[in-house]
């Protein structure tokens, strides 16, 4: 019964990391929004929404797993420059996805700018 239940209970954990892991957007790391026109917000929600949160503060659940940083602060907001916010976007620091060949210059620009409007 016991050993039962280990199984039971590891294959529930198995399942709940492969869907976090091998999802199809986490495999090509996000489908960007394909438009020159494309608004920073449109491409924030599409491509960084699900650990950033469309607020920006990481309270996803995806992002509290892999601890995606709160664009949202003051500290973050005065401490990080717009080169370094794009520079994130194109290299994919940590956990984060590149982005360097999924977006444009265009792209990262209009982000880095939806970025700043996210400061509390």
């Amino acid at each position: 019964m016991k050993k039962t239940k280990v199984i039971v209970i590891a294959s529930g954990i198995f399942v709940l990391c492969l869907s976090l892991f091998y999802h199809p957007t986490r495999m090509s790391a996000a489908t960007p929004v394909a438009s020159n026109q494309t608004s920073g917000k449109e491409l924030f929600e599409k491509n960084c929404a699900k650990c950033h949160g469309e607020d920006g503060q990481a309270k996803t659940f995806r992002g509290k797993f892999t601890h995606a940083r709160n664009l949202t602060t003051a500290d973050f907001q005065s401490d990080t420059s717009d080169e370094q916010i794009a520079d994130a976007i194109r290299t994919g620091p940590k956990a984060m996805p590149s982005f360097e060949k999924k977006l444009t210059a265009d792209e990262i620009n209009a982000l880095v700018q939806y970025v700043r409007t996210l400061k509390k």
